[in-house]
């Protein structure tokens, strides 16, 4: 049993890393979706009226990447291919680095592959703003290590 009155150590999640397979993409600034849920399938059982479930499919959130727009195409590239032909699936990893740059945790995502890109807002008015680029992945398999 855990002590009530021990420290919980939380993570500072400021610092991380993104590699994808084959890619050279990094410097990314935000990244949200890691997640998977499985499905809980109702079952009936003759007159019980107890609740029985079963287990479904098991299945993993989108994961969605921002970065600094630069210029590079790597990643529109990458979309572009699977757009027009059969998806170029990857595996990845998202890694959380501790404050000298240690690896804290790892999310492995496989089989990836980009379903959506979204290019920078322009905007001729106002304050100059950073150009940004979203990258969202349909995930297959998602592991924490």
């Amino acid at each position: 049993m855990s002590n009530p009155n021990s420290i919980i150590e939380s993570f500072d999640v400021a610092q991380f890393e993104v590699n994808i397979e084959g890619l050279q993409a990094k410097n990314f600034t935000s990244i949200h979706g890691l997640g998977m849920n499985t499905e809980s399938l109702p079952v009936q059982e003759g007159a019980m009226h107890e609740k029985v479930s079963r287990k479904g499919r098991t299945r993993y959130r989108n994961l969605e990447l921002v970065r600094l727009f630069t210029g590079n195409k790597e990643l529109v590239s990458w979309f572009q291919e699977c757009a027009r032909k059969a998806p170029v699936k990857r595996s990845g990893s998202v890694i959380l680095k501790g404050e000298n740059s240690e690896e804290l945790f790892r999310f492995n995502f496989r089989k990836a592959w980009p379903i959506e890109w979204v290019g920078p807002s322009f905007e001729a008015h106002g304050v100059n703003q950073p150009a940004y680029e979203r990258l969202v992945l349909d995930v297959e398999e998602l592991e924490v290590v």
